[in-house]
């Protein structure tokens, strides 16, 4: 009789994500050449793109106007993302944003890119940088959708959608996070393609578990990686940043 593939609890797929998450692990244990970074790299050289930056709309300072956004985690399933409001910002102050909803901790590199254009960190003195461009400019340009990459390492990669731009009702305290779902992966964690076998994994078979939370043991110092969107703590540590 032919042997019959295992499903469930037992299945291969769950090997599988303890493995992906093995490797990966592993190879962070481990003494590691220094890397250079492309994002960084190009940096050194003026970008052929800054044109696009330079002929954006003047950016729209009135306090009136609230911006919508809807910030999604890319490939996270099911769905990670959140809906922010916020007066027209830098993408300075944008970054402080995500990493407050998204619950980073800003201890890695970033970048925005939009229209296939990298904006510049205001530390390569590039003349325009994230500190001068506005999402005001973005929208009157009608570029909405643009991309915030966190971590270069474990790339998480973050679609940012400008929903839209209204007038502000009554007194209302900005930036705030005012929807979301799903709960954020862990910092260092590998990247979302890592965090979700991880997270197969640690519902697959027993020896399937144990194995996983020893990596996780090992790599953050426990085994407890679940976490509950908490809307209202998000907002308290906006007003602290921002108030």
């Amino acid at each position: 009789m032919a042997g019959n593939k295992k499903s469930g609890p037992h299945s291969r797929e769950d090997a599988i994500a303890v493995v992906a998450a093995m490797k990966f692990w592993s190879r962070l244990s481990e003494a590691q050449a220094a890397v250079e970074i492309p994002f960084i790299r190009q940096a050194k050289t003026p970008a052929p793109s800054v044109q696009l930056l330079m002929n954006l709309p003047p950016a729209r300072h009135d306090d009136s106007q609230v911006y919508s956004l809807k910030i999604s985690l890319k490939g996270a399933r099911p769905e990670i993302w959140r809906r922010v409001q916020t007066r027209s910002i830098s993408l300075e102050s944008l970054h402080k944003i995500i990493q407050v909803v998204m619950g980073w901790q800003d201890a890695h590199l970033h970048g925005f890119e939009v229209q296939s254009t990298r904006i510049p960190l205001k530390e390569e003195g590039a003349g325009i940088d994230e500190a001068g461009v506005e999402i005001s400019q973005f929208y009157s340009a009608g570029y909405n959708a643009f991309q915030y990459t966190y971590d270069f390492e474990d790339n998480w990669i973050h679609d940012i959608v400008i929903e839209g731009c209204s007038q502000a009702s009554g007194e209302v305290t900005l930036p705030s996070c005012i929807s979301g779902e799903g709960a954020s992966p862990h910092e260092d964690t590998g990247g979302i393609h890592v965090w979700l076998s991880l997270q197969a994994a640690l519902k697959g078979a027993s020896k399937i578990r144990s194995e996983a939370k020893a990596l996780l043991k090992a790599r953050l110092g426990h085994t407890n990686i679940s976490r509950e969107l908490k809307i209202e703590d998000i907002n308290h540590r906006l007003r602290t940043e921002f108030h």
